[in-house]
């Protein structure tokens, strides 16, 4: 596996691989590529994304902390760990990931949804419809994001109608049309948002 040409050919095998869901067959190959062409940044961001696939996020992070010692200006890996970093709860972490990877390009609406993930996660609502809003205008077809956007939203008119609403009543003078105070308020249920923490772990890029 001395030429570029077979390393390549070696690597389109473990994709194949990897997108069959075959994943020890994947990391088998990539493993073999590494073992010839040590520091190949391929081989290790699939790695990666392969680890992340079997749930290990820990070893996914780890993998892809060493595609970017390789290629240090790669978008998509920052994205990638992002994601890694975010379900082991290293959110500082993910927060960092995410936003060099938009530093390093500009039009990633796959990042932008992945930031309001975690800004929602983490109680940072206003962030995440910003990011949420980001990612729409980059790609209009990610339902999701205004699915979110939409709820966020309808969660922030609902909290001022309730805060309205007991200041109304603390003054003793309820305005007219409001909820009386037999009735029940309920503050807006976070858990009502999507929960939309699945991860994208992509071979291509």
């Amino acid at each position: 596996m001395d030429s570029p040409r077979t390393v390549e050919q070696f690597l389109q095998k473990g994709v194949e691989l990897l997108n069959r869901g075959q994943l020890a067959e994947a990391d088998s190959v990539f493993e073999q590529v590494l073992s010839n062409s040590p520091g190949n940044y391929h081989a290790l961001r699939f790695l990666g994304i392969s680890a992340g696939r079997q749930g290990d996020f820990g070893k996914a992070a780890s993998w892809l902390v060493e595609a970017i010692r390789v290629k240090p200006n790669s978008a998509r890996s920052y994205n990638d760990l992002g994601i890694a970093c975010s379900k082991i709860g290293q959110f500082e972490d993910a927060l960092t990931a995410f936003h060099r990877a938009v530093n390093l390009q500009t039009e990633f609406p796959e990042t932008y949804l992945n930031l309001g993930r975690l800004c929602f996660k983490l109680g940072a609502t206003q962030e995440a419809s910003k990011f949420f809003s980001k990612a729409l205008s980059q790609d209009s077809n990610l339902t999701e994001a205004q699915t979110n956007l939409d709820c966020l939203r309808s969660e922030v008119l609902r909290t001022r109608l309730f805060i309205e609403t007991i200041r109304s009543e603390s003054l003793g003078n309820p305005t007219s049309g409001t909820t009386s105070s037999s009735e029940t308020i309920s503050l807006p249920r976070r858990e009502l948002l999507p929960q939309v923490l699945r991860v994208f772990w992509k071979s291509s890029g």
